[in-house]
């Protein structure tokens, strides 16, 4: 690379090359230079959120706490097998059945159950939109279904 010689004195030519360096740099720093819109960046940082993910993680688990509330309303099936020897009679003998199980009533236990599930999914939501005010300072709507 060749030094660039100034005449002294000649500060015309010094403001020639000053304007020539800022228009070859210009481009390459305005180049990088870029800005991501408001509501995707809140977006990438609900996303990213440790906190908001345990919280949401927490609402997902609590979904699930109603369908097994549910399933004790279902049927029961149980397989029941055996093989037994009698010595003193010198016969085997087996035995196999199936027994299906329904429950009629349980004093409302089931449905007290689910309601009591439902209503610790709405709890687990809420905490979920208290988490994302206080650690964001701006409340989403849903940010539950963001997962």
């Amino acid at each position: 690379m060749r030094a660039i010689r100034v005449p002294n004195g000649d500060s015309c030519s010094m403001k020639r090359i000053l304007v020539t360096l800022v228009a070859m740099i210009a481009p390459i720093a305005m180049a990088e230079a870029h800005a991501e819109p408001l509501p995707s960046a809140l977006a990438k940082a609900y996303h990213n959120n440790p906190t908001l993910n345990a919280a949401r993680a927490g609402v997902r688990a609590s979904a699930s706490d109603i369908d097994i509330a549910r399933s004790a309303m279902h049927p029961k099936i149980t397989w029941r097998s055996g093989v037994g020897y009698n010595s003193s009679a010198a016969t085997n003998r087996g035995t196999f059945g199936i027994v299906l199980d329904q429950t009629l009533f349980d004093r409302l236990q089931t449905t007290n159950n689910v309601e009591v599930n439902k209503a610790r999914q709405r709890a687990a939501e809420e905490n979920t939109l208290n988490t994302s005010t206080t650690s964001c300072s701006r409340r989403p709507r849903h940010i539950w279904t963001w997962c």
